[in-house]
C-alpha cells in the first residue's frame, strides 16, 4: 500500500486539501502527470494500485504561526474528511500525540513505522517551492519521495486560488467543506 501523507497547519482544511486527497487516490500516475503533478525522489518509484491519504495536522508548525488550537483544527480535518466518504482516507493525530516539533522527516518515519506502508508526502506547489526552509528536505526526497501538485484554480470549479491564510481572513468564502463551513458559523469566534 502506498500512502500520501498530506501535512499542515490544516488552518482551516479546505477544498484544495480535498482536490489533492481525491486525486491522489482516484487518478493514475499518468492522468496525475497530465495535470502537471510532479514525482520527485522516491515517489517516481510509485506504481499504480492500492493507495490511501493521511491528513496529519501539525502541532506546532517551523514556518509559520498558528493561532487556532490543534483540538479546533483535528475537528475541522475530520469534518472535511467526512465529506469524501472514504475508508481509504484517515486522520492522524500522531503529531499531537508525539510531537515532531514541526519537522515533516520526523513525522514521515513516524507514521511509516506506525502503518508499515510505503509513504510519501503530498504538498502543494506553493509549500514546495519554500522547501529550502524546511528540516533536511533533502532526504525527505530521497527516502520518502515528495508528489507536488500544481496550484490548478480548474480542478475546484472556481477563479480563485484557495489558502488557508485567504479563508482565515474571510471565513464567508466558499472554499470550505460544508461541514467545516457550518461548523465555522456556527463557533464564529474560531476566526476573528
Amino acid at each position: 500500500m502506498v500512502t500520501g501523507i498530506l501535512g499542515g497547519s490544516f488552518d482551516p482544511p479546505h477544498e484544495g486539501h480535498l482536490t489533492i486527497t481525491q486525486l491522489f487516490l482516484t487518478k493514475s500516475r499518468r492522468e496525475l502527470s497530465d495535470l502537471g503533478v510532479r514525482f520527485i525522489g522516491r515517489a517516481g518509484e510509485i506504481a499504480d494500485g492500492a493507495r490511501s491519504v493521511r491528513w496529519v495536522p501539525a502541532n506546532e508548525h517551523r514556518l509559520k504561526r498558528v493561532a487556532t488550537p490543534f483540538a479546533t483544527r483535528l475537528h475541522l480535518c475530520r469534518l472535511a474528511l467526512s465529506s469524501l466518504h472514504s475508508s481509504a482516507v484517515a486522520l492522524d493525530a500522531i503529531e499531537y500525540e508525539q510531537p515532531s516539533a514541526g519537522k515533516s522527516l520526523l513525522m514521515l518515519e513516524k507514521v511509516k513505522e506506525k502503518t508499515g506502508d510505503t509513504v510519501v508526502m503530498l504538498m502543494g506547489d506553493d509549500n514546495y517551492q519554500s522547501r529550502e526552509q524546511w528540516y533536511r528536505f533533502e532526504e525527505i526526497e530521497s527516502r520518502f519521495g515528495v508528489v507536488v501538485f500544481p496550484r490548478r484554480d480548474q480542478w475546484l470549479g472556481s477563479v480563485r486560488k484557495l489558502s488557508s491564510s485567504a479563508l482565515r481572513a474571510d471565513v464567508t468564502t466558499s472554499g470550505l467543506s460544508p461541514e467545516g463551513a457550518r461548523y465555522i458559523e456556527q463557533s464564529p469566534e474560531i476566526y476573528n
